[in-house]
């Protein structure tokens, strides 16, 4: 039997403003005593690494400020920072960036904590390849605020991104390249669809094993199209494509009516040519959730299946895939030792 007792201590938060400056602050204190040397997995999973496993105590201190250039043109920056004990760098920062945005761009430098969806209760935040449970990559990324309206039933959704992981990697100086594009169909006024694509590869740095692996325009022309390269020296990017490739499709059905707000949705995951031609099946996550118009005791309640066992094992023609492991990019998909994707 496990027992565990939590002692969360908020010392501060303010709120300041002036005619076209806002900032917010908060600091925070977790105390974590249990009879057992890991705490529960939910304890520590999707917290950003705001939490070790064998962690004892959690500081948080988070500074935000919003300057409104003019109508619908924000400029905000962002930090927070953690000290955690039992884990390898104690003290880590969370976020640090600065972020311009209107009604159709943004446009992020440096690394920010991905926004809760469905309430935060979804296990991998509805996205398999960056849950919430690694802190936050840096880097550059542009991408739509919200989704374009294209027409009066069209709206469009997409992101371009550029990260360095700055963690200790079997291959130094790598890069990760990102992508997404997203089309919402609105039906009528109680239903719509959606269908995204996205995409994330590791890529450039050098190898102990391998040396220097390929950079440059040409290289990344490569690792934007995920495309194989006759010139490469690591094992297995040839016969794929240059680099360790991710993505996922993202298919989701919702439904309002009087009662509250209904969601499906299946996101499949893919790191090869037999993923994306669904061999995998029924590899991902289905889910459904339910968000009450009269929120009282439920504001919100998610079902997840999450199937990762196919890995297209019975396609002859490609191995397993192995979703975040990687021959050449021997960290995988983590950042800091913690799983970027969702935390199974």
């Amino acid at each position: 039997m496990k027992i565990i007792f939590i002692i969360a201590c908020l010392l501060l938060s303010c709120i300041g403003f002036s005619q076209s400056f806002e900032w917010t602050g908060e600091f925070s204190l977790t105390g974590i005593v249990a009879n057992e040397d890991a705490s529960p997995f939910w304890l520590s999973a999707n917290r950003n690494s705001q939490y070790g496993v064998a962690s004892n105590f959690s500081a948080l201190g988070i500074l935000q400020g919003k300057y409104a250039i003019k109508e619908n043109h924000n400029l905000e920056f962002g930090a927070a920072f953690f000290y955690r004990d039992n884990i390898t760098d104690e003290f880590a920062r969370r976020d640090l960036y600065l972020e311009y945005s209107n009604n159709w761009l943004s446009v992020l430098i440096g690394a920010k904590k991905s926004e809760d969806r469905l309430q935060g209760l979804s296990a991998s935040n509805k996205n398999f390849l960056l849950s919430q449970n690694a802190r936050p990559l840096g880097g550059l990324l542009l991408e739509a605020p919200e989704p374009l309206l294209l027409s009066n039933s069209i709206l469009l959704d997409w992101g371009f991104g550029h990260f360095i992981p700055l963690d200790d990697r079997f291959v130094e100086n790598s890069k990760v390249h990102y992508k997404r594009l997203g089309l919402q169909v609105i039906i009528d006024e109680k239903n719509s669809i959606k269908g995204q694509i996205q995409h994330y590869a590791q890529w450039g740095g050098t190898s102990p094993e391998f040396g220097d692996l390929p950079e440059g325009f040409d290289t990344f022309t490569d690792v934007f199209l995920a495309k194989g390269a006759s010139d490469s020296n690591a094992g297995g990017e040839i016969q794929n494509a240059v680099g360790n490739h991710l993505g996922s499709y993202l298919f989701e059905y919702e439904h309002a009516n009087n009662i509250g707000v209904f969601q499906f949705y299946h996101e499949h995951p893919f790191e090869d040519g037999s993923g994306t031609a669904f061999k995998n099946f029924p590899d991902g996550v289905w889910g459904a959730y339910f968000a009450p118009d009269n929120q009282g005791i439920i504001s919100g309640l998610v079902y997840e299946y999450i199937h990762t066992n196919n890995q297209s094992v019975g396609n002859q023609a490609a191995g397993a895939d192995n979703y975040f492991s990687n021959n050449v990019y021997r960290n995988g998909w983590t950042h800091d030792g913690f799983v970027l994707g969702t935390p199974f």
